[in-house]
């Protein structure tokens, strides 16, 4: 039930365009948003099951990239979108 509420939420939120500047939303995290109504001893359960499979996945993919290298073009495109996530952010709220 709860993995459903978020399918559903994730695809609406991270696929939609942000109206102001055209633009998708990008990846990003866990919202615990309007989840009061759920028993919260599952929703521990959830949150430590969702870190707990971060680590695995993400360390392999940060040892074969770490060393690649990167442009300026590339950095500030980096930054921008880091500024423009919590714009989004801000803008949605």
């Amino acid at each position: 039930m709860i993995l459903q509420f978020y399918l559903s939420f994730l695809l609406r939120f991270y696929t939609s365009i942000a109206p102001h500047r055209g633009e998708r939303r990008g990846l990003g995290g866990i919202f615990f948003d309007d989840l009061n109504d759920y028993d919260q001893e599952m929703l521990l359960s959830f949150a430590i099951d969702c870190a707990n499979s971060v680590i695995p996945v993400y360390i392999p993919i940060t040892e074969r990239r770490k060393n690649l290298p990167f442009t300026k073009q590339q950095k500030a495109w980096q930054q921008l979108r880091r500024g423009r996530y919590v714009e989004f952010n801000l803008e949605a709220e």
